[in-house]
């Protein structure tokens, strides 16, 4: 675990890919990843029925991808994931 500029990132494997740092937002319900680590594990689609936004205004782009595992230290969440551009 490592904590920069007060953002708690944390070791994380997606569906057994290598470890990667991942930033833990307790407010959110939703796992967003980028695009491109998206497609590194899984298939993923475009979404038109999705909105997006944040901090500085509405994602253009959202993803849906098919299941995946999130694993970070000894607990493992299954389920979808939405991923942006």
């Amino acid at each position: 675990m490592d904590i920069c500029c007060w953002l708690l990132l944390v070791p994380t494997r997606v569906n057994d890919s290598k470890s990667v740092l991942f930033l833990i937002d307790t407010g959110t319900m939703t796992n967003l990843i980028s695009e491109h680590a998206g497609r590194e594990v899984t298939k993923v689609h475009s979404d038109d029925t999705v909105r997006l936004r944040g901090l500085n205004g509405e994602v253009n782009k959202v993803h849906s991808a098919d299941k995946f595992t999130l694993q970070f230290g000894r607990y493992r969440r299954y389920g979808l994931m939405k991923s942006y551009s």
